[in-house]
């Protein structure tokens, strides 16, 4: 025996007890010393391990429990592991227990087993023990704490080693988990055209489920969804009508128009109260099935998390990054957990976008849909926008505005950058450098975001960045070339670096890709016939075929009818001019604009004192005006102060002008755009002009140019200033620079183009130059030639300056 077992069995046969081991547990503690001969086997294993095993193993698993838990869930937010590794690392871990639990009874059973003193009986023998124990006996030597423990850890090692196989197969396109950017089979961001839902609900909640997946998808990253709009632009192109049914078939034509790889089709069953949503991801030419998805609803508030489910299922499967899909927020959060405002919201949405129904009805029901959910972000920053392009309701705007603003958490990071950038646009707040930051950040994100791309230009105008403005909108328009404001935004940049040819191609590309587009045909037709005279006719015959065409659409109704009044006050047409503006006013009292009122009695005071030279008439008009319609009946940002302010100057009124400064400066915080500032600097040179300093109105005007959209509005002012204050060679270089100008506002033209021409020839005259005066007072003529008879005196007064000039020359 070994020497240790040697001297045990000496200390048992001690002659007195209490040399002897008083109890079994004091023999095992010895026997733990004892080592096996190569010839013995060893001690059992259970033998080895003590007392109290068990708690220390379960405060070690739950310790381990945990902290894979943690870890797990940190590493699918953080890496962007799959769903399942959760669920699966906690299924791992929970099968932990049993074993433990076993591994603890046989070490228990057979300890205790080993550890009994037998009790003789009158026969002799030991105790008999239960099955279970005698199982227990034969697995201990294949059971113990060390083994559980390498198992647990291999285990774990296994499932690991099974997560990052399903990344490698995911990330190169193989087997099921294979990605579908990895396969070849899409590009990343890559566009897409959704169907509309079929399936046999109601068609409301067919329209409703689309277009609420469209929303929910517009998060990917991977998938570009084609929007509401560029289909409709796209069918208007393809002569069908925009607002057709985008089934399957008319999707995959669209498709194959605008090279769109792959169209999402898309059903809901209705089975009672319980839904079924299926997708399928098909290739637009191959009509190969490409992935399927499907979930269930058990009732009507089920079907917006299944929309969820789905999308995410989706971008899964094309393979994005999990972690931007782990931290993109569910559908409930992007819009709302309401599906009835959800209804009423697409709805409403429809009707302001196609026409169906019109503006009153798209804004009860977006009314309808934030009654039902309070914090419907979404919903808040559609109204501030549709008031916004009206030029209706700024207060009513700027509540709407400022609650989407206060709900920023519950969008997409793409709809809340949008909505941050729109509050500083036209909300409560108006911060030019804010705005156009939040649009540089989305587009930092999503370089394709059209209304990131557009909204970015009119910021670069602001700041008078044309050929990045240009930049912009071009990309804008290559993505989308269905959306008026693009057309007329790259042709606006155009013009103010001089490319007069551009602008007219964009123009004609814009009535190309939009013919039904009025206010395209409006915006560009008057920007060239400010660029050019041979465009003027031409704009003038649009203006005509829109209005006629449009009798019932008072915006399009009073759009035409302010192209027509400016063209007709710069040729000296002042009577038709007025009945122009007086149908615009009628056009603007039925959209129940505010300042409808205001425009034509403006005007006319203006023609009193610019081309009629009578200042009395011009105060009469502007006091019955202010006392029909006092300014604090408008919202602020509405009354015309700068306008009044002109007037005000040309009257030689300077308390007056004053007065305007005074009112506008109240309204300085609640605007901090470009172009409130150069109105503000404007007015600083109207208080100049009215007092008699020219020149430091000249240096003025020549501030307020340098901000805003507009320089060259501030142009013919300054030219005029230095005018009166005697600087003829400086007034020379600013009313010549304002008569070539491409990029001349069309209702800064109205007034001063003609004017313009008159005083140059005058000047180039006096300096003897009369090849230019001969230039310029011709140019007068032209614009002039069918002027009102009580403008036809200066008309006739230049023809014999003309006939002089020509006489002096034989």
């Amino acid at each position: 025996t070994p020497p240790a077992l040697a001297e045990l069995v000496m200390r048992c046969l001690e002659k007195e007890p209490d040399d002897r081991p008083q109890q079994a547990a004091d023999i095992v503690r010895m026997l733990e010393t004892v080592a096996s001969s190569g010839t013995q086997p060893a001690m059992p294993g259970v033998l080895l391990g003590g007392r109290g095993m068990l708690g220390r193993a379960l405060m070690l698993y739950a310790a381990a429990f945990v902290a894979v838990v943690v870890l797990t869930k940190a590493a699918i937010v953080g890496i962007g592991l799959p769903d399942w590794v959760f669920p699966g690392a906690v299924v791992v871990m929970a099968l932990g227990l049993p074993v433990i639990l076993l591994t603890a009874y046989v070490q228990r059973a057979t300890l205790r087993v080993l550890t009994a003193t037998p009790t003789l009986t009158p026969g002799g023998g030991a105790a008999p023990h239960g099955t279970m124990a005698t199982l227990a006996i034969k697995a201990a030597p294949h059971v113990s704490w060390r083994r559980t423990t390498l198992g647990g850890v291999w285990a774990f090692g296994a499932f690991v080693v099974l997560i990052a196989g399903w990344m490698v197969l995911r990330a190169l396109g193989i087997g099921p988990a294979g990605s579908l950017i990895a396969s070849g089979a899409l590009d990343a961001r890559e566009r897409v055209i959704l169907a509309d839902f079929g399936g046999t609900a109601d068609s409301a909640l067919r329209f409703t489920v689309t277009e609420a997946f469209r929303a929910d998808l517009a998060q990917s990253r991977s998938l570009t969804p084609m929007s509401a709009n560029a289909v409709r632009g796209t069918l208007r192109r393809m002569q069908r009508p925009p607002e057709a049914a985008v089934d399957f078939a008319l999707a995959r034509e669209v498709a194959t128009r605008e090279g769109i790889k792959a169209v999402l089709e898309g059903e809901v069953l209705a089975a009672g109260n319980r839904y079924l949503l299926t997708v399928r991801l098909v290739g637009a030419q191959t009509g190969n099935q490409l992935a399927t998805f499907t979930e269930s609803a058990s009732e009507l508030d089920d079907i917006i998390p299944a929309i969820s489910r789905l999308t995410r299922k989706l971008r899964t499967k094309t393979g994005e990054s999990l972690r931007s899909i782990q931290a993109a927020r569910t559908l409930d959060r992007v819009t709302t957990p309401s599906l009835e405002a959800l209804e009423k919201y697409m709805t409403g949405l429809r009707a302001l976008e196609t026409g169906d129904g019109g503006f009153e009805k798209g804004m009860r029901l977006l009314e309808e849909a934030v009654a039902i959910d309070t914090a419907f972000a979404m919903a808040y920053r559609k109204m501030a926008a549709e008031l916004n392009n009206r030029g209706l309701d700024p207060e009513r705007r700027k509540s709407a505005m400022q609650r989407a603003y206060n709900h920023r958490d519950r969008l997409s990071d793409s709809e809340r950058l949008l909505t941050i950038a729109a509050y500083y646009s036209f909300g409560p707040t108006i911060d030019n450098a804010r705005a156009l930051a939040a649009y540089e950040d989305l587009l930092a994100r999503e370089p394709d975001n059209t209304t990131a791309l557009n909204n970015s230009a009119v910021g670069y105008f602001d700041l008078q960045q044309w050929a990045r403005a240009e930049s912009a909108v071009t990309r804008a328009i290559e993505v989308q070339p269905t959306a008026t404001v693009y057309f007329w935004n790259l042709q606006w940049s155009q013009l103010a670096q001089g490319n007069v040819e551009g602008a007219r191609r964009t123009y004609a590309h814009g009535r190309a890709s939009l013919p039904q587009s009025a206010g395209l045909a409006l915006a560009g037709a008057a920007a060239l016939a400010a660029a050019t005279d041979a465009d003027r006719e031409v704009a003038r015959r649009v203006a005509d075929s829109v209005a006629l065409a449009r009798p019932g659409d008072m915006d399009v109704q009073r759009d035409a009818k302010i192209l027509l009044a400016n063209l007709a006050l710069s040729e000296g047409r002042l009577a038709e001019a007025s009945r122009h503006q007086q149908a615009a006013r009628d056009a603007g009292v039925q959209l129940n604009a505010a300042d409808a009122p205001y425009r034509p009695v403006l005007a006319e005071a203006l023609s009193d004192a610019w081309y009629r030279g009578d200042t009395a008439r011009a105060r009469r008009r502007i006091e019955a005006l202010l006392v029909e319609h006092p300014l604090r009946g408008l919202p602020g940002e509405l009354r015309p102060y700068p306008a009044l302010a002109t007037l005000y100057a040309l009257l030689g009124r300077a308390d007056r002008v004053r007065a305007m400064q005074a009112g506008a400066d109240s309204l300085e915080r609640e605007s901090d755009t470009r172009a409130f500032a150069a109105g503000q600097q404007a007015m600083r040179g109207n208080l100049a002009w009215a007092e008699g300093r020219y020149r430091d109105a000249a240096r003025e005007f020549e501030q307020a140019s340098s901000y805003g959209p507009c320089a060259s509005c501030w142009w013919p002012w300054i030219g005029r200033a230095y005018d009166l204050a005697g600087d003829a060679d400086s007034a020379v270089v600013w009313m010549q620079r304002y008569s070539e100008s491409p990029a001349r506002a069309q209702d800064t033209e109205a007034f001063h183009l003609a004017p313009t021409h008159k005083r140059l020839g005058e000047l180039y005259e006096a300096r003897g130059d009369r090849e230019n005066a001969r230039v310029h007072y011709g140019r007068f003529v032209e614009l002039w030639e069918r002027a009102d008879a009580e403008l036809q005196p200066q008309v006739r007064q230049v023809r014999e300056r003309l006939a002089a000039l020509q006489r002096t020359e034989r």
